[in-house]
Formats: structure tokens, sequence, C-alpha cells
């Protein structure tokens, strides 16, 4: 069986900072890293003090849980919705089974799906819902 991660509430896949930190400190390659001076500088500066939140040593914005930021680095977790075969890699099933509920960004709810190994699968999204399919011909 292999093991799909999905979202089944409304609003969408996402996962939360502490979720992201652990990625991160386990140096998944489901992580982008990308250089912080690459950001417009302004970007950051829109936010007030109490918006920014720390998480050791690295922070969020408390209305933005997608990513984390320091010094030096911006880090995301690379494109779920076009690339969906990471919802199955090991990384991601390994925190969010460590973490559980607390994985979940504010608008998402994890959950494991086990499929049959060798299904052709699709995610199909419903406002942030999302069910797995398996993939099939389709003509109009």
């Amino acid at each position: 069986m292999k093991k799909v991660v999905i979202n089944r509430c409304y609003g969408g896949f996402g996962l939360s900072p502490r979720a992201i930190k652990k990625l991160i400190e386990i140096e998944s390659p489901i992580i982008d890293k990308t250089p912080i001076k690459k950001y417009d500088n302004t970007w950051f500066s829109k936010f007030d003090n109490d918006e920014i939140v720390s998480l050791g040593k690295y922070k969020y914005i408390r209305f933005i849980t997608s990513f984390l930021f320091d010094e030096k680095y911006v880090y995301t977790l690379y494109s779920i919705s076009e690339f969906e075969k990471l919802r199955e890699h090991p990384d991601l099933i390994k925190v969010i089974e460590e973490l559980g509920e607390k994985a979940n960004s504010e608008s998402s709810e994890l959950r494991i799906v086990e499929i049959p190994d060798g299904v052709d699968y699709e995610i199909d999204d419903y406002d942030g819902i999302e069910s797995i399919h398996e993939k099939h011909r389709v003509w109009c």
C-alpha cells in the first residue's frame, strides 16, 4: 500500500510552521530554500512586529504560515499543486505521522490515505477538500 497526504476540510492543503520547521531540520528535499535577498524587502516591512512570530531561529507571519524565514533564507514546501507525487514523499508522511494535528495549518485538516501500489491516481479538490481518484480516460 502507498500512503498519500490529502486535505479533508475547506481551505486547502497547508502545513503548520512546526511541520515546515521539522522538514527543514531533517533537510528534506521537498523544502525549497530561497535566499531572502531575492524577496523585495518592502514586502516584509508591510507587517507589524506583532504579526511576526518566532519559532526558534525561524520566523513566520501570523497570517501566512506556509513559509518560514531566517536572516538568510525563505523556506517553503515545493508546490504541492504542481507536484502531486510530493504528497507521497516519505519525509512528509513521517512529519505528519509524528506531529498529528499539529502538522495542520490553520486552514487544513491533513489525512494520510492508503491506496494500493501501482494505482495511477489524481487528487481531486473541491473548495480545498480533497479526495483521491484513480485516473481513467475521459472524452468530451
